[in-house]
């Protein structure tokens, strides 16, 4: 009688009909989670090219900007230039009691104004709340 060697490799063992299913279930996950991905990763792009990638550019008047105003005080609240891209917004919040001029917008306070640049360009108009009054919006 012959005897199997302790060296000899053990053949696979025989796939069970209890096996199959298991495999197929793996697969139909694996798919699924592809399936997932490529559609959070559509949206992702569609978002990026709807979007474009813009931006925001947020200038906060602060309270009390009116009062140094009539105090004579410097009420430079932001820089008199702002650099943007095409495409960016600008979003001015007034959180001042008084109404505030800046560029193009006059916020009332307590609001927010919002305006999107969709030229480049250079953009100039008066402001309340910079030191020369006056705000140039440089969009490129």
């Amino acid at each position: 009688m012959a005897t199997a060697s302790p060296d000899a490799p053990e053949a696979p063992p025989a796939a069970t009909p209890a096996a199959e299913p298991e495999r197929a279930r793996s697969w139909r996950v694996a798919l699924a989670v592809a399936a997932v991905v490529s559609v959070v990763l559509a949206v992702l792009i569609w978002w990026v090219a709807v979007d474009g990638g813009n931006s925001q550019v947020r200038v906060e008047i602060p309270a009390g900007t009116a009062r140094l105003l009539a105090d004579g005080k410097d009420p430079s609240v932001v820089e008199g230039e702002i650099l943007l891209d095409v495409g960016d917004e600008l979003v001015v919040l007034n959180r001042d009691d008084r109404p505030h001029v800046f560029g193009s917008l006059t916020i009332a306070p307590g609001a927010t104004q919002r305006i999107g640049y969709d030229q480049a360009g250079r953009f100039a108009g008066p402001s309340s709340v910079t030191t020369d009054s006056t705000v140039t919006i440089l969009v490129r």
